[in-house]
């Protein structure tokens, strides 16, 4: 609770709770006395309802939420996740970033319902696709600092997108296609990093030594 003055000729106005709000009047009420006249006027103060935003991001059977586009004008005291298969994580903080692992792949739907300091509430949701990561596999042949790499017995149960290939010489190459090539600078073994990424947004990864002559 505050009360501020603000002079002669001005107003001065009092919040109570954060719902009401008393405005004084400063004005003269008899001329010549200097004696302000009092006129109080009440108005309810509106607390607006919060607002749930979240994104969640799932690796394998795992998702990971974040709460922290949700919004109030005050502050969000509770929220509450409800992961679609019966489960519910609840908490005070947008921060906390809770994860659940679901017992298996398919569709899933996740709810936010964020609470205000006065009980008002605001929920959102979002329908994921837990699908099985892709495999990630390759076979190599080098000669004269020149490898061939092909990865076509990569599999997973969606098509598989992007192909990411890290050739451990500070160098990389992403290709649509499973197939690539590289030629390095100098003869050594280098362990090679491929990241197959489907059409979910899975991923999958296999490191192998290649001796380059």
């Amino acid at each position: 609770m505050s009360l501020r003055t603000l002079g002669l000729g001005l107003s001065s106005c009092l919040l109570v709770a954060g719902l009401f709000g008393a405005c004084v009047s400063g004005e003269d009420g008899v001329a010549g006395t200097g004696s302000p006249s009092v006129d109080v006027a009440t108005q309810a103060l509106t607390d607006a309802a919060p607002h749930a935003a979240f994104s969640v991001v799932c690796i394998d059977r795992t998702c990971f939420g974040d709460a922290e586009a949700s919004s109030d004008d005050v502050f969000i005291a509770s929220y509450s996740w409800n992961w679609g298969d019966g489960a519910v994580t609840s908490g005070g903080s947008s921060a906390s970033a809770p994860s659940h692992t679901y017992a298996a792949y398919g569709t899933i739907n996740i709810t936010l319902t964020v609470t205000d300091s006065i009980g008002q509430t605001s929920s959102a949701s979002r329908t994921l696709q837990l699908a099985q990561p892709p495999t990630a596999a390759f076979v190599f042949t080098c000669s004269n600092r020149i490898c061939q790499v092909n990865a076509s017995s990569s599999s997973g149960p969606s098509l598989i997108i992007n192909y990411h290939w890290d050739w451990d010489d500070e160098t990389t190459t992403d290709t649509t296609g499973s197939s690539a090539s590289h030629t390095y600078a100098y003869g050594a073994t280098f362990r090679v990093h491929l990241t197959v990424t489907d059409s979910f947004g899975n991923t999958g990864g296999i490191t192998q030594s290649l001796v380059v002559p």
